[in-house]
């Protein structure tokens, strides 16, 4: 079961027809949000999974005692939240403008500072996702 929900247009004057709300910073904001949302439908249909952002931002803002996460570095958080997103390496790759093979030692780095060894019996990735949004 694919789920997506979100508000950003409701007012079906503005669906109908978007760009005269241009003019007005706010609504500049809310097409460049829009996008994103359009982006986050396309990958749920596709049959993948999308968080938003500002929601994985809070979630990474929030602090626990002995919190293993917080032994990863900024970068290693960074892709880790991308992970959350529901990005593949090679998007964070295009995202954070590093090779695939750097993001692919960063994903390495954080498996193992989280304590998640290879295993056929797990998916580390979700994991690793699961350990962040806990945290």
């Amino acid at each position: 079961m694919n789920v997506l929900e979100r508000d950003f247009f409701t007012d079906p004057e503005v669906l109908q027809d978007p760009t005269p709300y241009y003019a007005n910073p706010k609504e500049v904001r809310r097409a460049d949000r829009f996008e994103q949302f359009a982006t986050a439908v396309r990958r749920v249909a596709d049959g993948g999974s999308a968080l938003d952002p500002a929601v994985v931002s809070e979630l990474v803002g929030r602090k626990r005692r002995d919190d293993p996460i917080e032994q990863l570095t900024a970068r290693e958080r960074e892709v880790l939240e991308l992970m959350a997103e529901g990005r593949s390496n090679q998007a964070i790759a295009e995202r954070l403008f590093v090779t695939l093979r750097a993001v692919e030692k960063h994903v390495t780095s954080i498996f193992t500072k989280l304590g998640l060894p290879a295993s056929t019996d797990d998916h580390r990735r979700v994991l690793a996702v699961l350990a962040f949004l806990r945290a």
